[in-house]
């Protein structure tokens, strides 16, 4: 305290010299604003709940405790409704397009290890989420892949880009696979109904063909999603614009993910 401020407190009674520090102690409004944003908690890393979050805080010593299916069903609800928040996308490439889900969705990961013995209602299907984002992405590979196995079939790929016989596909195709062509990550950038992006779903197999079906839950990516397809391509035997519509026309006949035989993973424009 300073002599001047000393010699303006004789005067005063000890609670009013109290209540003067008091108030000289209360942060400004810069300091709590900078002491709410330390305390904002973001929101969270589904990939991290899914994957870790996922497997705490569970009986393993007695599986089918009917404690651990509440905790699971907890769990999953609380992934299913995270709410979508747009990441910051970059343009890696020089062409891109985007493509939506439609019914009755996407399911991508679903190889990955997830499953727990003898706990109801859990998520049976891995899922493949960004590490660092959180949010489920279609890989480059796996864009990759789907679209090279359309160039087993050469007279699709020609009916695709509308020429005659003399086009060369399988040189189209190691041009395209092999050399040139960069087939990124696809990421979302819109989300469905109520801004959010998954959702849980069913399959019932029987023990026997019309009677006692076992239901099993998974999550999918829902429909009206959109995802963002970016390539780094080439003009050489076809200019690239043209290999951005047939990639395109593939992904819409083809689809992508697991399940595509029984409608799962298609897109539209």
């Amino acid at each position: 305290m300073s002599f001047a401020n000393a010699f303006a407190n004789m005067n005063k009674s000890k609670k009013e010299i109290f209540d003067n520090n008091k108030s000289s102690q209360q942060p400004t409004p810069s300091v709590k604003k900078e002491k709410e944003q330390k305390e904002f908690k973001p929101k969270a890393n589904i990939g991290w709940l899914f994957y870790k979050d996922y497997f705490k805080d569970l009986n393993y010593s007695k599986l089918d405790d009917s404690k651990n299916e509440d905790i699971i069903n907890k769990k999953v609800n609380n992934i299913i409704n995270q709410k979508f928040t747009m990441q910051k996308s970059k343009d890696l490439g020089n062409t891109k397009f985007e493509l939506s889900i439609i019914y009755p969705g996407l399911l991508i990961g679903s190889g990955n290890t997830h499953e727990l013995p003898d706990i109801k209602g859990q998520a049976i299907l891995g899922f493949h989420f960004d590490y660092t984002s959180g949010l489920p992405e279609i890989t480059g590979s796996s864009i990759k892949g789907i679209l090279r196995s359309a160039f087993n079939n050469e007279k699709y790929i020609k009916e695709i880009l509308d020429k005659d016989d003399t086009l060369n596909i399988k040189k189209l195709e190691s041009e395209i696979f092999d050399n040139n062509d960069i087939f990124f990550d696809a990421i979302i950038i819109k989300s469905g109904k109520n801004n959010k992006i998954l959702e849980d779903d069913f399959i019932t197999p029987h023990k026997e063909a019309t009677k006692n079906p076992i239901p099993l839950r998974f999550i999918k990516v829902l429909p009206e999603v959109t995802f963002e397809f970016q390539f780094l391509l080439q003009d050489g035997i076809i200019k690239k614009e043209q290999k951005l519509n047939l990639f395109k026309q593939i992904i819409l006949d083809f689809g992508l993910g697991a399940k595509t035989n029984v409608g799962y993973g298609k897109f539209q424009e």
